[in-house]
């Protein structure tokens, strides 16, 4: 069989950036309140001095747009990046900034089709999991390639285990604000504890994730620090320290 190589098609971006804005703005937005609220719930308004507020919001605004932008840039320069070749022994998955994936053939188990056309390509090591945007050219030629591999099946699992994830990103969101907005020892203890465990799990389940760009890698290195200072935060508010 001769080499395949496939890409994403011209614009195929545009298709899903609307998609991605979704996702992002609400997320940078209960950050920022979150952000102001830290800042502001100790200060007093009565007197009708709302002279730092007038300053800060404007600057939380531009911050949010210039990180919304930002970010969309590197998820472009990311998205267009991909490629996936195929060849009679291997497949191959390239993005920029990203570990490669190679898989033989012999070792896909599983081809699902998501409802959204995504395609994920499976074998017995879930780190080498292999997503296929809809948005690469010649699609159905890919389908026709990869349907001689394996038997394509159609399934919106993966969707809703996604929809879980987000529930659950909202639930540690939850956690964090009973850890840092609440001096009940018994309520920052349960919540630090599931937090904790939470997290730890999320880092294991992502270590070594080929899916998972090297800043992204890096970044997460951050977060035992941060599991750090919830710990420390915990001991703190026991100690009586924090009230």
């Amino acid at each position: 069989m001769q080499l395949k190589l496939y890409t994403i098609k011209p614009e195929g971006f545009n298709e899903v950036r609307n998609k991605i804005m979704i996702k992002l703005i609400p997320l940078f937005l209960l950050s920022i309140s979150l952000g102001l609220y830290t800042s502001f719930s100790n200060l007093n308004y009565n007197d009708g001095d709302y002279t730092s507020l007038y300053i800060a919001v404007p600057i939380f605004l531009i911050y949010i747009g210039f990180s919304i932008s930002r970010s969309m840039a590197r998820k472009k320069k990311m998205f267009e990046s991909f490629s996936l070749s195929i060849d009679a022994n291997s497949i191959w998955r390239d993005i920029k900034d990203t570990p490669s994936i190679h898989l033989y053939r012999t070792e896909v188990e599983q081809i699902q089709v998501l409802p959204n056309k995504v395609i994920v390509i499976k074998s017995s090591e879930k780190a080498n999991m292999i997503w296929v945007p809809a948005q690469v050219a010649n699609y159905e030629d890919l389908v026709n390639v990869l349907s001689e591999i394996k038997p394509l099946e159609y399934s919106d699992s993966l969707l809703k285990k996604q929809k879980w994830n987000i529930l659950a990103s909202i639930s540690m969101l939850g956690l964090f604000v009973l850890i840092f907005f609440s001096s009940n020892k018994l309520v920052v203890t349960i919540a630090a504890t599931i937090f904790l465990i939470s997290a730890i799990i999320f880092l294991k389940r992502f270590k070594g994730n080929n899916n998972i760009d090297y800043k992204t890698q890096r970044a997460l290195k951050w977060y035992w620090v941060f599991l750090a200072i919830i710990v420390l935060r915990t001991v703190f508010i026991w100690m009586g320290y924090v009230k």
